[in-house]
């Protein structure tokens, strides 16, 4: 970052006194950020390994003197975390097909189609994320217990948390501007093949927009691997629980060590991935034009 020619630092500037100090502030300046950032999930992570005992010494020990990895077998037969894993699973591939779906297909109507009035509704879109979400609450679990038109009772389905997500203004606008990057000449030139228009958005648009739905894939797990309260609203039944709904069973029959080491169940997989994709996040967003 910063030795090449378009960084903040060169190599010619780290030859001069006061840039090298400034360099080496940085640096240490960046790695305090990130062991701020690193060090809590990796406490909990060794934490899972200690007894009881050992975990509620002071001071505290960061590398564990017991080693019990048992713990972590014992909590993932006890909570069934691989029936948990599935329904977060099954929630998360939900909510990532609505919201393309939705979030997708609206972006491409305001950025391309441009019907008349497009404008007024992309604006209203983006009115609604300046509604505090507390705000929202009674009328969308009015809507769950009686769904508009149908009157369909949701409680104990995951259809209320897949349609929440393709209810997304964020991602609507990060859509919409990957699409406004996307040339006309392309869709013209379908439209000459005789290709319909669900045939540009899913043959031609989709193909195309691979790192801004790798990002709306990885912001969508983080939202569903994390989400609490509408899971707890919704879902009343312990076989459709996700991970976070179990979580809380742990800080009630459980000691204090065993509820790190179902922690570990929870955080490793996110980060896992994270690490694994998280290039595709800067890139689906700088090629969307927003700019962290």
């Amino acid at each position: 970052m910063f030795k090449n020619k378009t960084g903040l630092i060169n190599s010619q500037d780290l030859k001069t006194k006061p840039m090298k100090i400034a360099y080496i502030a940085l640096t240490v300046l960046f790695l305090l950020i990130s062991l701020i950032f690193v060090l809590p999930p990796l406490w909990t992570v060794l934490s899972s390994f200690k007894d009881v005992k050992e975990f509620i010494q002071m001071p505290p020990t960061i590398i564990p003197r017991s080693f019990h990895p048992e713990k972590l077998i014992t909590v993932w037969n006890d909570l069934n975390f691989s029936k948990l894993y599935l329904n977060t699973l099954v929630i998360l591939v939900g909510t990532v097909v609505v919201k393309i779906s939705f979030c997708g297909l609206a972006a491409y109507v305001i950025s391309k189609m441009k019907p008349k009035g497009s404008k007024v509704i992309f604006w209203m879109i983006i009115a609604t994320m300046m509604i505090p979400g507390q705000v929202k609450l009674v009328a969308v679990y009015k809507n769950i217990l009686d769904f508009p038109l149908l009157h369909i009772n949701m409680i104990n389905t995951y259809w209320p948390l897949f349609l929440m997500g393709g209810a997304d203004a964020f991602m609507i606008v990060v859509y919409k501007s990957f699409f406004d990057g996307i040339p006309d000449l392309l869709i013209e030139a379908a439209k000459i093949d005789g290709v319909g228009s669900f045939g540009m958005f899913s043959k031609i648009i989709l193909p195309l927009s691979k790192s801004v739905i790798i990002t709306s894939i990885l912001l969508t797990m983080s939202g569903v691997w994390g989400d609490f309260f509408w899971p707890r609203m919704i879902l009343k039944e312990k076989e459709l629980w996700n991970i976070m709904l179990a979580i809380l069973e742990l800080k009630d029959t459980y000691p204090i060590d065993i509820q790190f080491s179902g922690l570990v169940f929870a955080i490793v997989p996110p980060i896992i991935l994270f690490l694994f994709l998280q290039k595709h996040i800067m890139q689906g967003f700088t090629m969307s034009g927003i700019k962290g």
